[in-house]
Formats: C-alpha cells, sequence, structure tokens
C-alpha cells in the first residue's frame, strides 16, 4: 500500500495496518491493528471498534456498506476508506468482499506517542470473533492477493503422466522355449498411483482473477460483471510428474471451469475486478511398480491438487486497490486451507 503523504501532527506518526473483517451472514466483526511489517499484532476486537486500552483516547471505528466502502475514524478524525490518500484525506485503504465477508485493509499513521505504546499481542485467535459464521477466510485471502506470486497461466493444466510400460504376456509363444516363456511372464510390470496413507488431504483453494480491472471513473459509482463470456479452465496438477491421475477416494475431478455469474459494484474512483476462488483438494500420492515377478516397490511423494466435484468450495469476490488487482487470468494457489476433503 501506499504510504500517506503527510503525517497527522507535527510529532511524527508511525504507519499501522488496521483490518476491519465483519460476516455478511451473523454481523460478527472483528478489527485487528498490525504493525508496517505485518509480523506483530498489536490490538484486536471483535467489534467494529477498538477503543480499550491504549486505544481508549484515540479510538479505532469502521462504517462500511455492503461494498466494504465507508469511512474510518481515528481519534476525532473521520477518513474515508479509499485507495488514494488525497481522496480519503490521508490514509491508503483497499477492500475484499464476498458474498459471506467484507474485509477492509488501511495504512493508517498514528501519533509517535500512540505508536510508542503499542506492544505485540501473545495470542491472536481471530476464530474467537466469529463464533457464529463459521470459518472466515478472506483475510488470507487478501495476504495472498498481497504476496502470492502468480502462477502462470498453464500452473495448473494436468502434469506429463510419466511412460508407462504396463506390458502384457502375449498368446504368440510358439517357438520359445520354456525359459523364454517364463521371462516373458516376467516382463509384465504393472505401474500406477497410489495415496500416501489416508492422503493428508488439505484445502487449496486456486485464485484466478476472471474480469478485466475496471477503473470506476463514473461520478456516481459503476459495476462491473462476469458472465462465462471467457470461461477458464482449471485442471488437476501435481507436484511432479506421476503415472497417472487418481481422485483417492476424494470427491474431486480431473478438471472444471469457472461460468457463473458475478456482480461487484465500485464508487467514484474505485479500481476493481471480480476473482473467483476456485476450490481444490491437495492430497499426497506415490507411484507404485508391481512387477509379476520380483517385489513392488514405491516412488517418492507427490503432491496433487484436484478440483473439488461441482465447484465446491468455490465463490467470487470483489477486489477494490491497485494493490490488489491485477490481470484478468492471473492466479495464486492458497495453501493456508483448512485440513481434510471436499
Amino acid at each position: 500500500m501506499a504510504a500517506p503523504s503527510q503525517p497527522l501532527d507535527a510529532q511524527g506518526s508511525q504507519d499501522v495496518h488496521v483490518t476491519f473483517q465483519v460476516s455478511r451472514l451473523t454481523s460478527e466483526a472483528a478489527i485487528e491493528v498490525w504493525n508496517k511489517d505485518q509480523t506483530e499484532i498489536l490490538g484486536q476486537s471483535c467489534t467494529g471498534s477498538i477503543d480499550s486500552g491504549i486505544f481508549k483516547n484515540t479510538p479505532i471505528a469502521f462504517t462500511v456498506d455492503k461494498n466494504g466502502a465507508g469511512t474510518v475514524t481515528v481519534g476525532p478524525t473521520t477518513y474515508k476508506i479509499h485507495e488514494d490518500v488525497d481522496v480519503s484525506g490521508g490514509i491508503s485503504c483497499g477492500r475484499v468482499t464476498s458474498p459471506a465477508e467484507i474485509m477492509v485493509k488501511c495504512l493508517i499513521p498514528l501519533s509517535s506517542d500512540l505508536a510508542a505504546r503499542l506492544e505485540p499481542l501473545h495470542k491472536r485467535d481471530l476464530a474467537s470473533c466469529f463464533p457464529k459464521a463459521g470459518p472466515v477466510e478472506l483475510a488470507e485471502v487478501m495476504r495472498g492477493l498481497e504476496t502470492a506470486p502468480t502462477l502462470a497461466p498453464d500452473a495448473f493444466a494436468p502434469p506429463p503422466t510419466v511412460e508407462v510400460q504396463n506390458n502384457s504376456a502375449t498368446n504368440d509363444t510358439e517357438g520359445l522355449t520354456d525359459l523364454e516363456k517364463r521371462q516373458r511372464v516376467c516382463e509384465i510390470v504393472i505401474t500406477d498411483t497410489v495415496p500416501v496413507g489416508n492422503g493428508d488431504p488439505h484445502q487449496n483453494p486456486l485464485n484466478i482473477q476472471v474480469s478485466i480491472p475496471l477503473d470506476c471513473s463514473d461520478a456516481r459509482g459503476c459495476t462491473i460483471g462476469y458472465q462465462s463470456q471467457q470461461t477458464f479452465g482449471i485442471g488437476w496438477s501435481a507436484s511432479a510428474s506421476i503415472a497417472g491421475w487418481i481422485s483417492a477416494g476424494f470427491a474431486v475431478e480431473k478438471s472444471t471451469s469457472t461460468g457463473m455469474y458475478a456482480e461487484c459494484n465500485g464508487n467514484p474512483g474505485d479500481y476493481m475486478a471480480v476473482w473467483m476462488s476456485v476450490g481444490q483438494t491437495a492430497y499426497t500420492v506415490q507411484g507404485r511398480r508391481r512387477p509379476n515377478c520380483g517385489a513392488t516397490s514405491y516412488g517418492p511423494s507427490r503432491i496433487v491438487w484436484s478440483p473439488n466435484q461441482n465447484n465446491k468450495n468455490s465463490y467470487y469476490y470483489c477486489v477494490t486497490g491497485h494493490q490488489y488487482v491485477r490481470n484478468v487470468g492471473d492466479r495464486w494457489l492458497d495453501k493456508t486451507g483448512r485440513a481434510g476433503g471436499p
């Protein structure tokens, strides 16, 4: 995020990241204050404001609409939630919204006196702020948009499979000696792919930008939509070549595609795009070699990523801010998802 162009006061200031997350399903909310490097959490509240402890005299409170737009008040000063410091009044913010959540992150300069009293919290338990909403995901989505490398468009196309010689005995043994016939039988080797243990499944969504960026210059705001006019195929992938794809018993498939309808609404001056989180299950497999004569052997472990059947756990979300919007078709892999199958 771009740093504010002016300090809050003559004493100087220190920038902190302040995130606001709210469940659209239950209205449960949380605010977190992070240091500028986002390595330490300095404050947390399970409401739409943080106003206790050292923030008693300089409370931070958010007021947002269904698109995450609105204001944030820091002490006596109210700012507009916007990435442009000239529009916001001195802070820089970005937004991500989904049908279930709203996430706002702002880079805010605090007075040096207040910043000097901030201390890292010993424990961060964001889940405790959302006991009714269940899993909340947009904090990791926003972190991924900020830091995850962009994958090549073909990163999740099926990889080349190993050349497999699944030999079988032939009936044409005329003229062969008994030894040669036995050797022919021993040439039979079956190579396949099997799970390692229970596969250790995890949810690893693939995030893909499905719309072109839209610069909302209209004074009344604007809307950007996505509806299968450009379908993106998502195929299974593996960390290295394997003998062949297997589902390993999970409700997954070899490929899927984007193609539902999604719409994002923006305010004047917003820069935004539509993204999709494609539900995928990651599981561990290995190659198995079974010769007709001799012992079975196993190859090294590989990770397979396969789309969930019927796009389970997939959803669209709206991204606002140059720091988060990329190019249409850009994608990144979220490896922070929960353990378990679809």
